[in-house]
């Protein structure tokens, strides 16, 4: 278990996640992080929008053995993005 389970990267020109559903899903047993949603260009554009994570559940999360990965987060969402809802 080295890797997340969903993992989204709109950290390009162009490159947009948008209207994610995830609804009464179990992650179990993951590497890093269950979902992950990214948006690294800082340069003002929200490249991810309409993202809900609800009534899911969580279990054994941060399996990865290299430290530096090891986080066992259930839902990140990082950089800039708008409405977004994380629901349990």
């Amino acid at each position: 278990a080295s890797t997340g389970a969903i993992k989204l990267m709109a950290d390009k020109n162009g490159s947009y996640v948008k209207n994610l559903f995830v609804d009464n899903c179990v992650f179990e047993n993951i590497g890093n992080m269950a979902v992950e949603v990214t948006n690294h260009r800082f340069d003002g554009i929200e490249r991810f929008s309409n993202l809900v994570v609800q009534r899911s559940t969580f279990k054994n999360l941060g399996l990865n053995e290299v430290k530096t990965y090891h986080y066992g987060m259930a839902v990140s969402y990082s950089g800039l993005g708008s409405n977004v809802i994380v629901d349990n």
